[in-house]
């Protein structure tokens, strides 16, 4: 056992010897690299010193040689180990400097490089803080994401009452794409909330993806594609999905917060003093290029009398239900407005007076299939008036708004539930109290 203890003590390494054995390797080599270098040269040094110092060297050597022999000293050979061990010296504090130098490099080049990424996030986040709609925030996303991802492809998505649309993608794989996206979405958010903010964030199939989440909703998901990324860049991702996340929920709650202000929260149709604004617009268009805008003016028959009869309540029912309608048959383009009360502006734009006149009809004949319900009784059926009105060259907004006027006044002379269309020469005397003795008729 002793000589097999003996044999393993043997046999295991000396950390400090194999240390010493590498520094002398490593003096060597540099000495070589030295001597290939400036070999000559050091000796021509050498030589030249030597005669130089010819006298003051020989006289130095006596004086040594002649203390040995007195004193029993060993002078020459100590002052060539004191020598020696004071270059080796040297040489270690050389080293130790050069690594120290390295160190101090890799560090500085580590802190420019998360310095650079700072300012970059910072730039991303001063950008996103100014963006109102979503086409200024995919601008922002599209100038300042391939900054941040370098090498690698990145894609965001976004979520929003249901639907998903994609805010950016870099990689350019085409229209497709969008279910690619929606997968890997779906795979992140199927994970623990807890795994979410994560800032290596979570593999599926060769992306890496990231949750964009604002408190606890859902804003979207962001991601990287390509060659796998490394740590530094998934923390660069994830910092910039949480700011985007935030500038995200800021243009969705602003644009949520707009819509409320312009449309009345009755019928969904805009408000009177939007309608009137995109009226104006579309007549300043009219100037430009001579292309027809009609306008329609309705409103529903006999609405006094339910409010009297059936209450506020089934009176709500009905204009709910009409704005309901025109927001369901009536094009995108098309600007449905309540304009007051039971009143409402529908604007046509590029519609021409015999457009205007069909779809009129067409509204006045959606409106007969309503029926509104009541807590006791049938449900009411609805009926509504109509005045058209088209122009081909610009007109003052709220002169436009009163020839439609003027039409539904002579709807409503007429027996109502009718379409009439505007005439220079319909009389303007005294029509709103006719029509309200009507009604109470």
């Amino acid at each position: 056992m002793s000589s097999g203890s003996s044999d393993m003590s043997q046999a295991e390494p000396d950390p400090g010897r194999d240390s010493w054995r590498g520094t002398a390797f490593k003096v060597s080599r540099e000495a070589f690299v030295v001597w290939r270098r400036d070999g000559w040269l050091i000796v021509g040094l050498i030589l030249a010193a030597l005669i130089v110092f010819e006298a003051s060297v020989r006289r130095i050597f006596q004086v040594a040689h002649q203390a040995e022999v007195a004193y029993g000293l060993a002078l020459l050979p100590a002052l060539f180990i004191l020598t020696a061990i004071l270059l080796f010296q040297q040489y270690v504090k050389r080293q130790e400097a050069k690594t120290e130098a390295a160190a101090a490099a890799a560090e500085a080049a580590q802190v420019r490089e998360r310095l650079l990424e700072l300012e970059r996030l910072a730039g991303l986040g001063h950008s996103l803080a100014g963006c109102l709609n979503f086409d200024a925030l995919q601008q922002v996303v599209w100038k300042h994401l391939p900054r941040l991802v370098g090498r690698h492809d990145a894609w965001v998505l976004t979520y929003h009452d249901g639907v998903w649309q994609v805010l950016a993608d870099t990689s350019g794989e085409g229209a497709d794409r969008l279910e690619v996206l929606q997968r890997h979405a779906a795979h992140t958010l199927s994970q623990p909330p807890d795994t979410w903010l994560r800032p290596e964030g979570t593999e599926h199939e060769g992306t890496v993806c990231f949750p964009m989440t604002v408190g606890d909703k859902t804003i979207g998901v962001a991601g990287l594609a390509g060659a796998p990324p490394a740590g530094r860049e998934r923390r660069l991702m994830a910092a910039a999905a949480s700011l985007l996340a935030m500038a995200v929920r800021n243009v969705q709650l602003f644009l949520d917060t707009r819509d409320n202000a312009l449309h009345d929260g009755l019928t969904g149709c805009v408000t009177r003093a939007h309608g009137l604004e995109v009226l104006g617009r579309e007549l300043d268009r009219v100037a430009r290029k001579p292309i027809p805008v009609s306008i329609l003016m309705f409103d529903v028959d006999g609405f006094k009398l339910m409010n009297d009869r059936y209450g506020h309540l089934v009176g709500d029912e009905v204009l709910t239900a009409v704005g309901q309608r025109i927001r369901q048959v009536l094009r995108r383009s098309d600007t449905k407005c309540r304009y007051g009360g039971d009143e409402f502006l529908v604007i046509l734009p590029e519609t021409p007076a015999e457009g205007a006149v069909h779809v009129a009809e067409w509204l006045r004949q959606e409106f007969a299939k309503l029926r509104v319900p009541r807590v006791a009784g049938e449900p009411l059926t609805v009926s509504a008036s109509f005045g058209a009105v088209t122009t081909e060259k610009f007109v003052d907004a709220k002169e436009l708004v009163g020839r439609a006027d003027l039409a539904l006044y002579e709807a409503k002379r007429d027996g109502r539930d009718c379409v009439r269309s505007y005439d220079p020469h319909m009389a303007t005397t005294e029509r709103r109290l006719s029509v309200v003795d009507g009604a109470a008729s």
